[in-house]
C-alpha cells in the first residue's frame, strides 16, 4: 500500500528535528523538490544539483542508503521511498562537514570566487559531525524510509537475525564435516527446502537451507565464481517454491531481481549467507500462511520421487508408499498438482539429466541409468519431446553459449 506523500513530509520534518541537519524530499515523479547546493552558492549551481541527483538516485542500488561527498568536501546521503515497486521519492540529507572547515576551504577555494574570512565564516555555518554519527544518521534514514515505503516490518530487522543465523550456518557445516564424505549436494534438502516454503513452514525450511548453504560454503569457498552461481540457483529455488506457494508474482520477481543484484556486494561470504537466511524469511512471508495445501498422500509421493528417481517406480510402488489405492492416489495427486503422477515424475528426472548435461562430461547411457530411464534411446526420445532437441544438442549449445544456455534450478 502506498505511504501519502504528507506522511513522507511528516518523517522528513521529525528527522530535520532531531538531527538537525537539512534534509529534502526529492519527487522523482514530477522531477520536483528543491535540490541541495553548495551552501557557499549564492545562486543554485545546476553542475552541484545534477551531481547530488545522480548520487542520490545510487541509493537504491546500494541496499537503501548511500552516502558520498560533494565536490565540495561536504557529505550528503540519501535513501529512496519504494511504492509500487519504483522510485517515486529521494529523501536527501546534507550538507554536513566531517573535516575541519580550513580543509573544506581549500577545497572550495579552487572554484569559489569568494575572500578567505567570509568563506570561512560559511563553512563553519554547516554542521560538524564524526563519521561514526553520519553512518547512524544514514541508517536511521534508511528504516524511516522503509517504514516510508510500506516494507513490512521484517525488512527493518534483517541485521537482528544476522548472527544467530550465521552461528546455525557454522553449526551447520561443523556436522557435515563430521560424516565420513562431505556430501555433493543434497536432493533431500532441496525437496525440504521448496516444501518448506510451498507449505509456510519456516522451521523445516531454515534448517534445509542451512544444510544446503553448509554444503555450498564447503565445496565452494575458493571459487568465488561457483559460489555466486550455486547462490544464484537456491535464489531462483526458493522464487520457485513461493510461486508455487501462491505467492503475488510481481512480489517474487522483484524481490529476486534485487537480490540478484544486491547479494553479492559483501565481501565477508559469512555475511553473504546470513543475507541468504534473511532473503528465506523474506520469501515465506511472501507466501499465505495457508500456502499450498496438498494432501499427505501427495507429500509422501513427491518424496519417495525425489529419493528413489533413479529406479523403476510403477504406480503400485508410489500408491503404496501413499497407503492408497491406486485409483485413488492418482486422482488425488492430479488435484493437488495438475498433474498426473508419470509426468510429474518425468519432468523431475528431466530436470536431473539436465542438471547432469551441464556439470558432468558423463556419456547419456550413464545419465539415462542415473535418472532413472530405461535405456539411452528411451531417455533422448523423452528428452526431445519435453526439451524440443536432443540431451546431445543440449549439451553442445551449452558449450557454446554457456552465459545463455545455463539454467536454474
Amino acid at each position: 500500500m502506498s505511504t501519502p506523500v504528507t506522511d513522507i513530509d511528516k518523517l522528513v520534518q521529525h528527522y530535520k528535528k532531531i538531527c538537525k541537519v537539512p534534509c529534502k524530499i526529492l519527487d522523482m515523479r514530477e522531477k520536483t523538490g528543491s535540490m541541495p547546493h553548495c551552501p557557499m552558492a549564492s545562486n543554485p549551481c545546476c553542475g552541484c544539483r545534477d551531481y547530488l541527483l545522480s548520487n542520490a538516485l545510487l541509493s537504491e542500488r546500494f541496499g537503501g542508503s548511500y552516502v558520498f561527498f560533494c565536490h565540495g568536501a561536504f557529505i550528503f546521503w540519501a535513501s529512496p521511498i519504494v511504492m509500487d515497486a519504483k522510485v517515486t521519492h529521494i529523501v536527501l540529507v546534507g550538507p554536513v562537514r566531517v573535516i575541519s572547515s580550513e580543509e573544506i576551504a581549500e577545497e572550495l577555494a579552487k572554484w569559489q570566487p569568494m575572500p578567505g574570512k567570509k568563506l570561512l565564516g560559511k563553512i563553519r555555518h554547516v554542521t560538524s559531525v564524526d563519521t561514526d554519527t553520519v553512518h547512524s544518521m544514514s541508517e536511521i534514514l534508511r528504516m524511516c524510509a522503509s517504514w516510508a515505503s510500506g516494507f513490512q516490518e521484517y525488512l527493518m530487522t534483517d541485521s537482528q537475525h544476522m548472527f544467530g543465523e550465521q552461528s546455525d550456518l557454522f553449526s551447520a557445516i561443523e556436522r557435515l564435516k563430521q560424516q565420513k564424505q562431505m556430501p555433493l549436494y543434497s536432493l533431500e534438502d532441496e525437496l525440504n527446502l521448496k516444501e518448506g516454503i510451498i507449505h509456510h513452514d519456516s522451521k523445516q525450511a531454515q534448517a534445509s537451507l542451512e544444510t544446503l548453504l553448509g554444503i555450498i560454503f564447503c565445496s565452494c569457498r575458493n571459487n568465488s565464481q561457483e559460489l555466486r552461481d550455486r547462490l544464484q540457483e537456491t535464489i531462483t529455488l526458493m522464487a520457485r517454491a513461493a510461486l508455487t506457494g501462491n505467492a503475488d508474482e510481481d512480489s517474487v520477481w522483484e524481490l529476486t531481481e534485487r537480490s540478484y543484484r544486491s547479494l553479492f556486494l559483501s565481501i565477508d561470504s559469512t555475511h553473504v549467507f546470513g543475507r541468504m537466511c534473511t532473503l528465506l524469511r523474506h520469501f515465506l512471508a511472501l507466501v499465505p500462511e495457508h500456502g499450498l495445501q496438498y494432501h499427505k498422500s501427495t507429500k509422501d509421493a513427491i518424496a519417495y520421487g525425489c529419493r528413489h528417481y533413479m529406479k523403476r517406480i510403477t504406480l503400485q510402488d508410489v500408491a503404496g508408499e501413499a497407503n492408497m489405492c491406486v485409483s485413488l492416489f492418482c486422482r488425488t495427486f492430479m488435484n493437488d498438482t495438475g498433474k498426473t503422477w508419470v509426468a510429474w515424475l518425468t519432468q523431475f528426472r528431466i530436470e536431473k539429466a539436465k542438471s547432469l548435461l551441464r556439470t558432468t562430461n558423463s556419456s547419456l547411457m550413464v545419465i539415462a541409468e542415473a535418472t532413472g530411464f530405461p535405456d539411452q534411446c528411451y531417455f533422448s526420445r523423452v528428452f526431445r519431446k519435453e526439451e524440443g532437441l536432443s540431451p546431445s544438442v543440449y549439451k553442445k549449445n551449452l558449450s557454446r553459449y554457456p552465459s545463455d544456455t545455463k539454467e536454474i534450478h
